[in-house]
């Protein structure tokens, strides 16, 4: 029985093919219409190429190449200043083999050394616009530049004469000689490599941009903001360019122009700074076809290579540290609203523990309560009885065992309740109740002080008063029995700010009794955990003497 086969080259394979052939055909076609364009400013060509690998897998490079190669063959033969066929010449045209190589076969490879740097570090121009990718653009834009200019450099020295390209005519020659062969290489060394590296960096950022899918009104600002601030800049530039006159302040205009580059990459990070170095690229290439320069071309030209590069990356930097901002600002909100509904939820628990603990406080009280003076009033019924029987003694254990149970309960019910607090209020329950009865008790100057609005009190949320309460009985508890102070100062302050309540409680005494000593406390330690849930702080200060509380609580609009 046979088996079927997947055929080697799929209907996906085909697709994938005709898609590589389309584009490279687009490419090519640009490629040569912008052409005229090319000389020693910037070569568009190298940059096409660079961004052309850069898009294609690693597999179709060689389609790409061969097709640059063929079509540069074709221009150099039939287009370039419409050269004559010459038999003695290499295909009619070159004067060597060596100058064919150089100007047709070597220059696709040169923009594959900087394409391959990139692949082999793992960036693809797809990928995420990060500084990181910027840099290794940077050095693979640096790499082709150098390569391009030492192709250049031998294509020259073997044809002993240095010339440049515009407009498709290749003008400027001059015959190389040992004066001047030193400064005319190095000139012609230095403009090609500035001129290869501008191309990358003036083509490569629109695939950059296209292909991170922008959308219209995110990008509305940016050219929107070039326009406006280059404008007039490049007005003012260009009258002084046209006008003999204005030669004088041609430096501040240009000064300017520069300076634009870098402003707008810090406003609107690597894509503001690309399009400012595309306008003042332009203006500075318009400049030098009229042949208006009052400083050497080659010098303008590396400090403009300098400034895009530098911007582009200072843009890129930018960028990340405004993705990383906009990342710490979600990343705050998001906390925000978890510590909201963690208060909402800590705030919820709390008063439901509250009032469980007022309900069976109330229980208590009227179950138990009335039950043992039922029972006191049973017993002092049966008190003729008991001493016919001549059990008076029985009948006086039995009164005191309900005695200490009363006790006991008034025990439960205060820790469960401060009943201080619903008789007395707040300021009224640490001023006046058992509080200052025990610290005077032991000796202690107790002193209770409440500065803000006092009405405020009233509109606290009753978990919020029973844990100042607790907070400052825990505290006064704590002088009273172990620290043996002198003096005990409590200190309320309440205010209201921005929709919430804020309540300052600050204890202060001069005892013994350490910080670490305080902690060990577990009704302190849990009256710590319900400030925190109430979104409010606690700290704890040893004195030199003495012991200070400061505490915090913080009421808003959920409580």
């Amino acid at each position: 029985m046979k088996t079927a086969q997947s055929p080697d080259f799929s209907e996906q394979d085909a697709w994938s093919l005709r898609t590589t052939l389309l584009f490279i055909a687009c490419v090519s076609l640009v490629r040569e219409l912008t052409y005229p364009l090319g000389f020693w400013h910037w070569n568009i060509g190298v940059g096409l190429e660079f961004c052309a690998l850069w898009i294609l897998p690693r597999r179709r490079w060689w389609i790409f190449i061969l097709t640059a190669i063929l079509s540069n063959f074709a221009r150099g033969a039939f287009l370039i200043d419409g050269m004559y066929f010459d038999e003695s010449h290499v295909l009619g045209y070159w004067n060597s083999y060596i100058q064919a190589a150089m100007g047709n076969v070597f220059p696709p490879f040169v923009a594959m050394a900087g394409v391959q740097l990139l692949v082999d570090h793992g960036i693809r121009i797809r990928s995420e616009n990060t500084p990181h990718k910027f840099k290794y653009l940077i050095g693979a834009a640096l790499t082709c530049a150098v390569l391009q200019a030492l192709k250049d450099l031998v294509y020259v020295m073997d044809d002993r004469q240095v010339g440049e390209l515009r407009m498709s005519k290749i003008v400027n020659m001059v015959a190389l000689n040992s004066d001047n062969a030193p400064a005319l290489l190095f000139q012609f060394g230095f403009m090609h490599l500035a001129g290869a590296f501008l191309g990358v960096l003036l083509v490569t950022p629109i695939a950059m941009w296209v292909l991170s899918r922008p959308k219209f009104r995110n990008n509305r600002p940016v050219v929107i903001s070039t326009l406006t601030t280059l404008t007039p800049i490049v007005a003012a530039f260009l009258l002084a360019t046209l006008l003999p006159g204005l030669i004088g302040i041609r430096p501040l205009f240009r000064l300017l122009l520069v300076a634009s580059v870098v402003v707008l990459a810090l406003r609107h990070g690597w894509r503001g700074a690309f399009l400012s170095l595309v306008v003042v690229s332009v203006v500075v290439a318009w400049q030098d076809h009229i042949g208006s320069f009052d400083v050497q071309p080659w010098l303008l030209q590396a400090f403009l290579a300098i400034t895009g590069a530098t911007a582009l990356l200072f843009g890129a930097l930018m960028d990340a540290n405004r993705a990383q901002l906009k990342r710490l600002r979600a990343s705050s909100r998001m906390k925000a609203r978890l510590h909201h509904h963690l208060a909402l939820a800590a705030a919820g628990n709390l008063a439901r523990d509250t009032n469980e603990r007022q309900r069976i406080a109330g229980a208590l009280h009227d179950e138990f309560g009335q039950n043992l003076t039922a029972f006191q009033t049973h017993l002092r019924l049966l008190k003729p009885e008991f001493t016919r029987a001549n059990r008076l003694e029985t009948l006086q254990e039995l009164d005191g065992i309900t005695n200490t149970m009363r006790q006991s309960v008034r025990k439960v019910l205060e820790k469960l309740r401060p009943t201080a607090l619903d008789e007395l209020g707040l300021y009224g329950a640490i001023d006046q109740g058992f509080l200052r009865q025990s610290a005077e008790n032991a000796g202690i100057r107790y002193t209770v002080d409440l500065l803000g609005d006092a009405r405020l009190l009233a509109a606290l949320h009753d978990s919020v008063r029973v844990a100042a309460y607790r907070l400052v009985q825990e505290t006064v508890n704590g002088a009273v029995q172990h620290a043996r102070a002198s003096y005990c100062r409590v200190r309320l302050r309440i205010d209201h700010r921005a929709g919430e309540t804020y309540l300052f409680v600050d204890i202060r005494d001069d005892g013994n009794e350490s910080v670490d000593t305080r902690i060990q406390n577990r009704d302190l330690a849990a009256i710590q955990d319900h400030v925190t849930a109430l979104g409010g702080t606690l700290h704890l200060q040893t004195g030199n003497p003495g012991f200070r509380l400061h505490a915090l609580f913080r009421q808003g609009r959920h409580v």
